[in-house]
């Protein structure tokens, strides 16, 4: 049986540097692999945006190909001298198989018909800057151009220019979102996520979908069929593409069983996608089964679509239900969301004292939003006495951790002097970085 290589390349943005792990080489047994991996997620661009997703990607795309035997050799973060420092050393290993496939996340647009993919140190200032600070397409090409290797190569990169805003309006007018016609190199299949000259949204479950397809075992053909139809039951107006042809048909086994985790994890993820797309119906149906498997943070989302109606009509005695059973297994988000039961009296008698109690708990280990929630209990006394230090100190816990809503809080008390000496500094400093997330009240503060 022919070895394979899969080339799996996601590349995301964000707002921090290069990580240091970006040259990993994982091998999963002593034995020869049919297939290998290259897996690339950049989560964090330093001056492009951040998308937010492509590491969870890349986490169940690694997964998966573990399980379906793959040598896997990953990347994550990586700046455009790593970009292409991996893709040689990936080039040189993948000589002893049989198949290249590549998967890209992340930011990529089209410059006078060339297509480029965006490392995370990019910040062309103008179209020209592009050539020398991305990478074109036609180099991964190249660098793959092996005519007995078959390619199959997934673009989910049809996305915005995030730098174009700052060129010059003939340059912005060069510049078109998404990506070109490409001309498919021999025994190779370019797959779209999206049509071309058009735009997909981050959170897209294209790749997810691909892999939840791949797990079954079966052949690319029909797995590509099958992602394609689920894709247009997600959203009609993604409609992805397909260019080129192999020469010969590329199936993969079917691994073992997915574990119950597993399992659990796939309900989870269909939950999400739907919930995304606005299909509180069908994300109920999913949370449902995940929340019966006990899945703590399915049993939290199952409750709240029962508490705002979402999907179904209101329901709070299954919420506080759900609630309670995530409360149970000491899940943090259960705590906080029985406490907001408990606050407005849901379903359940008014009881202030103990909804403070609750998010006691669950901040004292660290959860950023019971602390934020606790932090106004004590400014507002409720359920308990009034104490403007505790609560500074509450919101100071949850600001740390990056949480929008008490940074701008915190930004507050400092303006006020409440619980802490009055420090203007301090308060523009925090509504700064509130206003950084795009919380509008502290970006409102900042203009006044």
């Amino acid at each position: 049986m022919k070895k394979t290589v899969i080339l799996l390349i996601f590349i995301t943005a964000g707002f921090l540097s290069a990580q240091n792990y970006y040259r990993n080489w994982t091998v999963v047994n002593k034995n020869a692999k049919k297939n290998i991996a290259l897996i690339i997620a950049n989560d964090f661009y330093e001056s492009g945006g951040s998308l937010g997703n492509p590491v969870k990607t890349a986490k169940k795309v690694r997964q998966t190909l573990v399980k379906t035997d793959f040598d896997v050799l990953e990347g994550y973060d990586l700046n455009r001298e790593q970009t292409l420092d991996i893709i040689k050393t990936f080039t040189v290993k993948a000589k002893s198989y049989n198949f290249a496939m590549l998967f890209y996340l992340g930011h990529g647009f089209q410059i006078d018909g060339n297509n480029y993919l965006i490392p995370v140190d990019a910040n062309p200032a103008s179209k020209t800057d592009v050539e020398v600070e991305a990478i074109n397409l036609n180099y991964i090409f190249r660098k793959l151009n092996r005519l007995d290797i078959p390619k199959v190569i997934v673009l989910d990169a049809c996305r915005d220019n995030p730098f174009k805003k700052n060129w010059t309006s003939r340059d912005r007018a060069i510049s078109m979102d998404g990506f070109a016609d490409i001309t498919a190199p021999i025994n190779a299949e370019i797959l779209f996520t999206t049509q071309k000259d058009s735009q997909v949204k981050d959170d897209n479950p294209y790749l997810n979908y691909f892999m939840d397809e791949m797990i079954k075992g079966g052949c690319l053909d029909d797995i590509v069929r099958n992602v394609s139809k689920r894709i247009f039951e997600y959203d009609s107006k993604q409609i992805p593409a397909k260019y080129g042809q192999l020469f010969e048909e590329v199936c993969f086994d079917k691994p073992k069983p997915l574990t119950n985790e597993e399992k659990i994890n796939q309900w989870y993820s269909e939950a999400a996608a739907f919930y995304k797309s606005g299909r509180y119906d069908k994300a109920r149906e999913f949370f449902q089964k995940a929340a019966e498997a006990g899945h703590s943070l399915s049993q939290v989302e199952l409750g709240s679509l029962y508490r705002l109606g979402k999907g179904t009509e209101k329901d709070f005695k299954k919420a506080y239900e759900w609630y309670r059973k995530a409360f149970k297994a000491k899940y943090s988000l259960g705590y906080y969301y029985l406490a907001l039961m408990y606050e407005k009296g849901l379903y359940i008698s008014k009881d202030e004292e103990f909804a403070r109690r609750l998010l006691k708990s669950s901040a004292s280990r660290g959860h950023a939003r019971s602390q934020n929630k606790l932090g106004l209990f004590f400014h507002n006394g409720k359920g308990g006495e009034k104490n403007e230090k505790q609560a500074f100190y509450w919101f100071m816990k949850a600001a740390k951790q990056g949480l929008d809503i008490a940074q701008y809080n915190l930004g507050y008390f400092y303006e006020k002097g409440y619980g802490i000496e009055k420090n203007q500094s301090k308060a523009r400093s925090w509504y700064q970085k509130a206003c950084d997330q795009k919380y509008k009240k502290a970006c409102d503060k900042l203009k006044n």
